[in-house]
């Protein structure tokens, strides 16, 4: 199809201190194109996203309220990606915590360090 263009990649991501409703009203919204397009001419069908929830691992995350989600991939699993949302958190007094930041996991090793944050950063938008 002349002049179509990929969709935008994006990854939302879900960490343990994360508030659901932020991820999966983020999560509705951008996947919403193709129900509402068939109800408004005026929304394009195709969508211009493709989301999927992200963690440090593929599988189900207990977020801040305890109820879990299922992160589609883990960041080792993704080469590339436009677009990255981390939805808000929900912090105690003391501010960001292990559970927040999990630096001790295993796909945070030397090779991607730091943080969550730096290892998406890092490893998907830094070539």
């Amino acid at each position: 199809m002349p002049g179509a263009t990929r969709p935008l990649h994006v990854s939302l991501v879900a960490i343990p201190d994360a508030v659901i409703s932020t991820l999966t009203g983020i999560y509705d919204v951008l996947g919403s194109f193709r129900m509402l397009g068939r109800l408004e001419p005026s929304i394009p069908e195709s969508p211009p996203f493709t989301v999927e929830i992200v963690a440090i691992e593929r599988g189900t995350v207990a977020l801040a309220s305890g109820v879990p989600v299922e992160a589609h991939r883990s960041v080792s699993e993704i080469a590339t990606t436009d677009i990255i949302i981390v939805p808000s958190v929900l912090l105690g007094h003391e501010g960001a915590s292990a559970r927040t930041v999990p630096i001790d996991t295993p796909a945070l090793s030397t090779k991607h360090s730091f943080s969550f944050a730096a290892k998406l950063l890092r490893g998907i938008l830094i070539p």
